[in-house]
């Protein structure tokens, strides 16, 4: 059974619900992070609840596995907030990467460096935290996955880069590799 505490309309940031979600999932509390958004999402003000919510739904999926399922509620988000914008496409590529689904990968690795380029909002530090995700997820999609010695300079490579975005997920995949 799940209780939290009780909560007035609309006082419940986005930032915060988000957070929740994601720490709920990284300790494995699958069902728990589902009850929170359910249960929660009424709390989140009405002009940041489906972007809140359906961002929450698609990581949950993704840990679930359920990939599909993270595009259809990506799908649903507006890309008009940064955050949501980068949060979003981070997932597509790991959900992508996933699917095998290397051609929208490709496609999706082109606009996302464009738009971080074009993004004004970004310091110079995220900016880079974002290109060398492009530039590794692009590595890990071209390298052959029987070259052993080839992965496992990538690996380092990306262990040793000190501004990577997902950088854990990146090394599993390589890791699943080798």
């Amino acid at each position: 059974k799940h209780s939290f505490p009780t909560r007035r309309s609309s006082d419940l940031s986005p930032p915060d619900f988000r957070n929740i979600v994601f720490f709920a999932l990284r300790v494995g509390e699958y069902s728990w992070a589902e009850y929170f958004i359910q249960s929660y999402a009424k709390y989140v003000d009405d002009k940041h609840r489906d972007n809140a919510v359906y961002f929450s739904m698609a990581r949950l999926d993704f840990y679930r596995k359920n990939y599909r399922k993270v595009i259809e509620h990506l799908s649903k988000v507006n890309y008009e907030d940064v955050w949501y914008n980068l949060g979003s496409r981070t997932l597509l590529i790991s959900t992508y990467y996933e699917l095998d689904e290397y051609d929208a990968l490709e496609s999706l690795l082109m606009a996302f460096r464009m738009y971080i380029d074009r993004e004004k909002s970004l310091t110079k530090d995220r900016k880079q935290s974002y290109i060398n995700l492009i530039k590794f997820a692009r590595k890990l999609i071209l390298t052959n996955s029987k070259d052993t010695d080839k992965l496992i300079k990538l690996k380092e490579e990306i262990a040793n880069t000190k501004n990577v975005v997902v950088k854990p997920w990146l090394l599993e995949k390589i890791e699943e590799l080798i």
